[in-house]
């Protein structure tokens, strides 16, 4: 056999890991991708339980400063908003500023919490769509009763919630929290700000009161020099940049093979390669690979970046979150391409690959129609029904039908002098076509692929000029290099085990026929 052949290189570029080990390659990407995703899959954990106990502390301490400053609690309309109240007299306004007067004292005086020092406690006043003006909150005096005679500012200005459009009031903190890091405790310090806006500009009667919370630094360097976390962030990013730098001459690699493929496809054959026969040199898992490599570099560089700062943002924390969530998620999905070269694992991999592109296809039509009702949902219902308020809203509302979830309150929610007809007419409609239609075509553009797939015993289908190059290099195969008795333990182990495979497989394939 020529192993120069482009028939036989175009083999074996669909070679699985083992195949290639048999003959003499070692298998590097899928080494180095065991390694990468444990390294990940640890460095993602502790930098995880670091993230939910800053999420835990943020929670715990908006609650009970939302507790002491609005004893009564939020709006029970909207559970969903704990930290939301509405107010309906100026008595009330009056009231929730006394509240707040009451609470910084509490919190200087009374807290549970350490904190080590409370300012700028301040008053935003804004009407008539002017600039916010700042003024001191005065000091709560012990045993103080509620008055709306009191002077609540320094410069004694007369509030009035129809004149003031916007009131925010502001307090800042220093705290400190002790929390276990790797197993030692630790004391980081943080500062928070709390804003409690009283919203009335609509003048509806009916005024929102909000508190808000920022976490604007935290002083986390003892507990990252403490441990070794940071050096397995190091260890990430090398073996990402590592990664990335195998995938990519691996994808170069396969340009080059295209180029070698399509030269002798049209001395072979006297014919252009088709664009299916170099889309196959193009293979998706390795790009999949590399966007997951750059999302945990970029992740890992911030992560990095944060903790040596003196006074990160814990919100900066988040954005690095987002980058190696997603690398993370990429990575474990990447996996899936070694998964698949054993028939036992392969048939949802191609599957998957096979009907991908009619997929795509399919849903842009679907998605088209779906965002109409979403459109004509929120026109005609919003006004009359609660599930229907935004476009948002609409299309989860929609989306809920689409999978049979609460159909019936859906129905009877509209409100008493709403287009009654018109939503029996338009929920009915959307019901009939997407769940009776549009969802089981879904389900029958996927069993399709699924049925083409296991017509050909769970291999992967080729085109038909990357087919004729495997057919051709089929009659040099008796020439291939490599003694079979020369094989290591190893190369043993991968030719039992793919036989083994194959063996338990064909049972299974032809089981599905019955």
């Amino acid at each position: 056999m020529n192993d120069g052949s482009v028939p036989w290189k175009v083999r074996k570029y669909f070679w699985s890991p083992c195949q290639k080990w048999q003959h003499g390659r070692k298998p590097f990407k899928l080494a180095l991708q065991i390694i990468k995703i444990i390294a990940i899959t640890i460095q993602i954990y502790n930098f995880g339980k670091v993230s939910q106990d800053n999420v835990e502390f943020k929670s715990d301490m908006r609650k009970s400063v939302w507790r002491i400053v609005n004893p009564s609690g939020g709006n029970p309309s909207f559970p969903e908003s704990p930290f939301t109240s509405t107010i309906t007299t100026k008595s009330e306004f009056y009231k929730q500023i006394f509240l707040f007067r009451k609470g910084v004292h509490t919190l200087r005086t009374d807290s549970l919490a350490e904190i080590s020092g409370i300012s700028n406690v301040t008053i935003l006043l804004q009407q008539l769509e002017g600039p916010f003006e700042s003024y001191t909150l005065t000091n709560f005096t012990p045993g103080e009763e509620f008055s709306t005679k009191i002077p609540t500012t320094e410069a004694d200005i007369e509030l009035d919630l129809i004149l003031h459009e916007i009131v925010v009031m502001r307090v800042d903190l220093n705290i400190s929290h002790h929390n276990e890091v790797v197993n030692k405790r630790t004391k980081r310090d943080y500062a928070l700000s709390y804003m409690l806006k009283i919203d009335n500009s609509d003048h509806s009667g009916l005024a929102d009161v909000v508190l808000n919370q920022t976490m604007t630094g935290v002083d986390d360097r003892e507990a990252i020099s403490a441990s070794p976390i940071i050096l397995l962030d190091f260890l990430v990013l090398v073996v990402s940049i590592l990664s990335t730098m195998l995938v990519i001459r691996s994808l170069f690699r396969a340009q080059l093979l295209r180029l070698q493929f399509s030269s002798w496809y049209m001395q072979k054959f006297n014919e252009q390669a088709t664009l299916s026969d170099c889309n196959e040199f193009v293979d998706g898992w390795y790009i999949l690979m590399l966007v997951s490599d750059v999302f945990v570099i970029i992740g890992t560089g911030l992560k990095l970046d944060v903790q040596t700062r003196q006074l990160p943002s814990v919100d900066d924390f988040q954005i690095s979150c987002i980058f190696l969530g997603l690398g993370a998620l990429l990575c474990y999905s990447g996996i899936l391409r070694y998964l698949g070269y054993f028939r036992g694992y392969n048939i949802l991999v191609l599957t998957l690959s096979h009907a991908m592109p009619k997929v795509f296809k399919f849903l842009t039509c679907a998605l088209t129609l779906y965002f109409g009702y979403v459109v004509c949902g929120w026109l005609v219902l919003g006004p009359f029904n609660s599930k229907f308020r935004n476009p948002i809203i609409t299309s989860q509302t929609l989306f809920s039908l689409l999978n049979g979830d609460d159909m019936f309150a859906t129905f009877r929610m509209l409100e008493p002098g709403g287009p009654s007809f018109f939503s029996q007419i338009y929920l009915y409609s959307f019901i009939c076509l997407f769940i009776y239609t549009v969802l089981s075509l879904f389900i029958s553009v996927v069993m399709d692929s699924y049925e083409t797939i296991k017509k050909n015993n769970g291999h992967r289908l080729h085109s038909r000029g990357i087919q004729k190059a495997l057919d051709a290099s089929t009659s040099e195969e008796d020439s291939c290099p490599g003694d079979p008795q020369s094989f290591s333990f190893n190369n043993c182990f991968c030719v039992a085990s793919a036989d083994s495979q194959a063996s338990d497989d064909q049972p299974l394939l032809s089981a599905t026929d019955e």
